[in-house]
């Protein structure tokens, strides 16, 4: 773990009050993060470092939203690498579009630390 990447939570979201309150709550509770503000910023960082512990993934962002970087994920087997937790606050139910666990905002820190614990293979320092 470290400074390598592995272990790392990587906070994918357009929102920067967002980004460092749960970068903040990971933080405390121990757990390294890096952050990326789009989907094309997180994917340079995915193709630059280890597999990460968790990506916790916004949906709707400028520029490459998380649709777009699931389906790249996708077509490249990583999706299969990484555990992803979708974070959103898309109103309407998303049913099991992207297949993976979600989260809605305004995210709960209770829930956001639940989530991690049982999606992340990373572990707190």
């Amino acid at each position: 773990m470290g400074a390598s990447g592995h272990g790392v939570i990587l906070i994918v979201d357009d929102d920067e009050a967002i980004r460092e309150a749960v970068q903040l709550a990971l933080e405390t509770e121990g757990y390294e993060t890096a952050l990326a503000t789009q989907g094309a910023e997180a994917l340079v960082w995915l193709g630059e470092h280890p597999t990460p512990g968790l990506v916790l993934l916004d949906l709707m962002m400028p520029v490459m939203d998380g649709w777009a970087v699931i389906e790249d994920l996708r077509q490249k087997d990583r999706l299969f690498q990484m555990p992803i937790v979708v974070i959103t606050a898309f109103g309407r139910d998303l049913g099991s579009a992207a297949n993976l666990p979600l989260l809605r905002k305004p995210i709960e820190l209770a829930t956001l630390m639940t989530a991690v614990r049982q999606h992340c293979r990373a572990t707190a320092r």
